[in-house]
Protein backbone atom coordinates (compact mmCIF):
# COMPACT_ATOMS: atom_id res chain seq x y z
CA UNK A 1 0.00 0.00 0.00
CA UNK A 2 2.85 2.70 0.12
CA UNK A 3 4.17 1.86 -2.59
CA UNK A 4 0.53 2.61 -3.99
CA UNK A 5 0.45 5.64 -1.99
CA UNK A 6 4.10 7.00 -3.62
CA UNK A 7 3.06 6.18 -7.40
CA UNK A 8 3.66 2.28 -7.91
CA UNK A 9 1.05 1.71 -10.75
CA UNK A 10 1.13 -1.77 -10.64
CA UNK A 11 2.92 -5.02 -8.75
CA UNK A 12 4.23 -8.33 -10.16
CA UNK A 13 4.22 -11.29 -8.31
CA UNK A 14 7.34 -13.23 -9.39
CA UNK A 15 5.63 -16.96 -9.29
CA UNK A 16 2.11 -17.42 -8.37
CA UNK A 17 2.54 -21.16 -8.54
CA UNK A 18 5.01 -23.47 -6.25
CA UNK A 19 5.68 -26.85 -5.40
CA UNK A 20 4.39 -27.67 -1.65
CA UNK A 21 9.15 -27.17 -1.33
CA UNK A 22 8.61 -23.62 -2.48
CA UNK A 23 9.94 -25.35 -5.65
CA UNK A 24 11.88 -24.26 -8.37
CA UNK A 25 14.18 -22.13 -6.33
CA UNK A 26 17.49 -21.89 -7.48
CA UNK A 27 18.17 -20.78 -4.15
CA UNK A 28 18.96 -23.01 -0.77
CA UNK A 29 15.92 -21.74 1.32
CA UNK A 30 11.73 -22.67 0.90
CA UNK A 31 10.30 -19.54 -1.32
CA UNK A 32 6.61 -18.96 -1.00
CA UNK A 33 3.79 -18.39 -3.36
CA UNK A 34 0.34 -17.25 -3.42
CA UNK A 35 -0.58 -20.79 -4.04
CA UNK A 36 1.40 -23.88 -3.57
CA UNK A 37 0.68 -27.40 -4.84
CA UNK A 38 2.52 -31.05 -3.75
CA UNK A 39 2.71 -32.50 -7.25
CA UNK A 40 2.80 -35.86 -5.61
CA UNK A 41 -0.99 -35.64 -3.64
CA UNK A 42 -2.46 -32.59 -6.29
CA UNK A 43 -3.31 -30.93 -2.98
CA UNK A 44 -3.30 -27.51 -3.34
CA UNK A 45 -2.58 -24.76 -0.82
CA UNK A 46 -4.08 -21.02 -1.26
CA UNK A 47 -1.48 -19.04 1.21
CA UNK A 48 -2.10 -15.78 3.55
CA UNK A 49 -0.72 -14.07 -0.24
CA UNK A 50 -3.26 -15.37 -2.72
CA UNK A 51 -5.82 -13.74 -0.56
CA UNK A 52 -4.11 -10.31 0.57
CA UNK A 53 -3.47 -9.76 -3.38
CA UNK A 54 -6.88 -10.22 -3.91
CA UNK A 55 -8.05 -7.29 -1.74
CA UNK A 56 -6.49 -5.30 -4.64
CA UNK A 57 -6.73 -7.43 -8.03
CA UNK A 58 -10.47 -7.87 -7.74
CA UNK A 59 -11.51 -4.27 -6.60
CA UNK A 60 -8.85 -2.23 -8.14
CA UNK A 61 -9.39 -2.51 -11.77
CA UNK A 62 -7.15 -1.88 -14.43
CA UNK A 63 -7.29 1.96 -15.09
CA UNK A 64 -7.99 3.09 -11.78
CA UNK A 65 -6.62 6.11 -10.50
CA UNK A 66 -5.02 6.63 -7.09
CA UNK A 67 -7.16 9.14 -5.06
CA UNK A 68 -6.47 10.45 -2.04
CA UNK A 69 -7.20 9.80 2.12
CA UNK A 70 -7.44 12.61 4.65
CA UNK A 71 -7.95 12.64 8.03
CA UNK A 72 -6.36 11.48 11.60
CA UNK A 73 -3.01 9.17 11.02
CA UNK A 74 -3.42 6.18 13.15
CA UNK A 75 -0.40 4.52 14.47
CA UNK A 76 -0.22 1.30 12.67
CA UNK A 77 -2.61 1.91 10.43
CA UNK A 78 -2.17 2.00 6.41
CA UNK A 79 -4.69 2.69 3.50
CA UNK A 80 -5.11 3.01 0.21
CA UNK A 81 -7.53 4.12 -2.12
CA UNK A 82 -8.60 4.11 -6.23
CA UNK A 83 -11.46 5.36 -8.76
CA UNK A 84 -12.22 2.60 -10.94
CA UNK A 85 -12.59 3.37 -14.88
CA UNK A 86 -16.57 2.74 -14.10
CA UNK A 87 -16.53 4.94 -11.26
CA UNK A 88 -16.64 2.61 -8.09
CA UNK A 89 -14.02 3.55 -5.62
CA UNK A 90 -12.14 0.46 -3.54
CA UNK A 91 -10.38 1.54 -0.26
CA UNK A 92 -7.94 -1.60 1.20
CA UNK A 93 -7.04 -1.08 4.94
CA UNK A 94 -4.79 -2.96 6.99
CA UNK A 95 -4.54 -2.30 11.17
CA UNK A 96 -0.93 -4.03 12.15
CA UNK A 97 -2.24 -3.26 15.54
CA UNK A 98 -4.07 -6.12 18.28
CA UNK A 99 -6.69 -3.80 18.76
CA UNK A 100 -9.72 -2.68 16.47
CA UNK A 101 -10.02 0.78 15.15
CA UNK A 102 -13.18 2.54 14.49
CA UNK A 103 -12.95 4.83 11.57
CA UNK A 104 -15.95 6.77 10.01
CA UNK A 105 -15.26 7.28 5.94
CA UNK A 106 -16.98 9.86 4.22
CA UNK A 107 -17.97 9.27 0.78
CA UNK A 108 -20.04 11.99 -1.34
CA UNK A 109 -21.79 13.08 1.72
CA UNK A 110 -22.06 9.87 2.87
CA UNK A 111 -20.62 8.68 6.43
CA UNK A 112 -19.74 4.67 6.77
CA UNK A 113 -19.02 4.17 10.33
CA UNK A 114 -16.30 0.95 10.41
CA UNK A 115 -14.38 -1.15 12.63
CA UNK A 116 -11.04 -2.58 11.75
CA UNK A 117 -10.62 -5.31 14.12
CA UNK A 118 -6.67 -6.10 15.17
CA UNK A 119 -4.67 -7.71 12.61
CA UNK A 120 -6.67 -7.20 9.65
CA UNK A 121 -6.63 -6.37 6.28
CA UNK A 122 -10.27 -5.05 5.03
CA UNK A 123 -11.61 -4.04 1.54
CA UNK A 124 -14.45 -1.42 1.10
CA UNK A 125 -15.77 -1.07 -2.38
CA UNK A 126 -18.05 1.63 -3.16
CA UNK A 127 -20.46 1.07 -6.39
CA UNK A 128 -21.00 3.95 -8.27
CA UNK A 129 -24.17 6.29 -7.77
CA UNK A 130 -26.71 5.71 -10.22
CA UNK A 131 -29.46 8.31 -11.08
CA UNK A 132 -33.16 7.42 -12.32
CA UNK A 133 -34.70 9.75 -14.40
Amino acid sequence: MTDLNHGTQGYVEWCMILSHEGKPNPYDNFNSAPVLINPHTGEVTYTPLYYILSHFSKFMRPGAVRIDISGDDVDGVICTSVKNPYGSICLVTFNSNRDAVHFIYTLEGHDYHVTLNGRTLQTLYFKPQTTHQ
